[in-house]
Formats: C-alpha cells, structure tokens, sequence
C-alpha cells in the first residue's frame, strides 16, 4: 500500500453515464454456457488528475421495463478509470481537468437471455468498487540502448531504440524480485513517458505491446515495446510537435507505476433509469455530444 497518498472521500466522486448508446460483446463456448456482456460509457468526475481508479468489482440489478431482472457481479475485464494524461499529471505536468468517457461492463447474463431483451430497456442500479492508484516514477533512464537501473531489488533497462516508420519505439523490461513470500506485486497500471527537460516537452507512449508475469512467491517481469509519436508542452499539455532525433538528444525515459492507496477500495454507485440492451456494437471511433455541449472522441 502507498502511504503518502490519501485516499479521494468517496463524496468527491461520482460516476456519470454519458448520453450514448451501450455496447456489448458475446463469449460462446462450444461446452459450457455462452455469455453476454453489456457495457456502458461513464465518467469519473472528481478524482485527482494523477491517480487512477481500477474497477475491482461491478455489482448491478437491471429491472426490465417487463419487470424481469439481471443481476450482475463483474469482477474481470474492465478498464481503469483515469485521465488520458494521469502519467504526465503525476510528473507535475498541466492536464486537462476534464476525465474521459470509458465504457464498463455493468451487466452479463446467459447469451440466450440477452439475445431475447435485445432492444428492450430497464433501469440499472449499479455499485462500483475501485482501487484507487497513485503513479509512482520508478524508472529514469537515457533514451539509449542498454541504459539500465538496479536499485532494492528491481531492475530496469531499455533494450532497443528505433524509429519505425515515422514511430519512435522503445523496447524495456522492468523485473523485480518480490520481497516478503506470499505477497504480490504487481506492474499495473503502468506508463511510459519521454521526457525532454530543455525543451519543457513531454511524449507519452501510444500504443505498443506489452506481456509479462508476477504473483505471490515469484518475480515480476514486464517486456514491453513503446511507441512514441507526438510531443506536448509541459506548461498546457498541448501538442508541440513529433518525436523526432535532436528531439531525444535531450530526453529521458519515465517507467511510472501505479500504486494502491491505503484504504482502497472505495464504492459508488449509481441509477440509470433507462439503459437499453444494444442491438447493435458500438463502431470503433466514437463521439459524443455532451449536455453542456463539449464533445468527446475515443476509440473502442
């Protein structure tokens, strides 16, 4: 647990769906039960720029308009709930203070029953259980090939460093030996950052790949390849520029971790009054039009 952060009082938050359709994916299984899964769009308003807020569970009741209900316990699967730039945040770099729209699945029931409410709406009563997170910097290197730091039992080394078609590509492992057998340190949330000092520049990864291993008397090891193409200032988070080679002549890499705060998890809930079962997946660049008239775009 991290104690120097204190934990956001759950009446500061609030989970806000937003005004967009819902969208749902299906798992079928050639024994055993199919399932469905229906997500939302919602909004975390009120957490601090720099933390971010893991779904640990979603417990929810549908009641449809014909009166049957879905009850739901979800506890894999969802995103975090976070700014975009919660790293840049973290290092004392200006962000945006609006948080972004992600869709979390709030219910999942047997396919065939969803296939028969498809189109049909009911009212979602739902409880959020979150891990709150603080980013920690547990890395700073050179952006060089072979830049590495060994300190309390972790390692951290870039391991290759190319430019791939206009992309700037990082390769990086982290390791770390767990302490104490039978506790569980873990490498997520994470985020890479270039940071350019001289210039009052930032470039956090966007996109990539990442795989890695950890759990109760073993080590954690990460191997990930980050991809790095815009640069923002510091001062506004605006966009500055691309990452480009007298660019990185003065950068630095940021490995950052997010670490639990004491006294997580924290609940919340919420009513929606009408919540339709899709008909339809979401396509994958989305918009929405706000009530108070800003628009946000995501990917899904």
């Amino acid at each position: 647990m991290l104690a120097s952060a204190s934990l956001t009082a759950a009446d500061k938050l609030k989970l806000v769906p937003a005004p967009a359709a819902a969208d749902f994916r299906t798992t079928e299984r050639a024994f055993g039960e199919s399932e469905a899964f229906v997500s939302i769009p919602l909004r975390l308003e009120g957490g601090p720029a720099d933390f971010s807020f893991g779904v640990h569970s979603v417990t929810s009741t549908l009641t449809m308009d014909q009166g049957a209900t879905i009850s739901t316990v979800h506890r894999y699967g969802n995103p975090s709930l976070e700014c975009e730039l919660a790293a840049a945040s973290a290092l004392g770099f200006a962000t945006p203070a609006r948080a972004p729209l992600q869709y979390v699945t709030v219910v999942d029931c047997a396919l065939d029953r969803f296939r028969q409410l498809q189109g049909q709406s009911g009212k979602l009563t739902a409880t959020f259980s979150l891990d709150e997170m603080h980013y920690e910097t547990i890395a700073r290197l050179p952006v060089r090939a072979g830049a590495e730091l060994k300190a309390d039992g972790e390692l951290s080394r870039i391991f290759s460093t190319q430019f791939i078609n206009g992309t700037y590509d990082v390769g990086f492992q982290f390791a770390r030996v767990d302490p104490v057998l039978g506790t569980r340190l873990t490498a997520w949330p994470n985020h890479y950052v270039l940071v350019n000092s001289k210039r009052g520049e930032y470039s956090e990864s966007r996109g990539g790949n990442s795989s890695g291993s950890g759990g109760p008397e073993m080590m954690t090891f990460v191997t990930s390849h980050n991809l790095f193409i815009e640069t923002r200032r510091a001062q506004t988070s605006e966009v500055a520029g691309k990452v480009d080679a007298s660019w990185l002549a003065d950068a630095e890499f940021y490995f950052l971790i997010g670490k639990e705060v004491q006294g997580s998890p924290v609940s919340l809930s919420f009513t929606m009054d009408k919540l339709t079962i899709p008909t339809a997946q979401v396509t994958r660049h989305f918009i929405v039009i706000n009530p108070d008239g800003t628009r946000d775009e995501f990917d899904r």
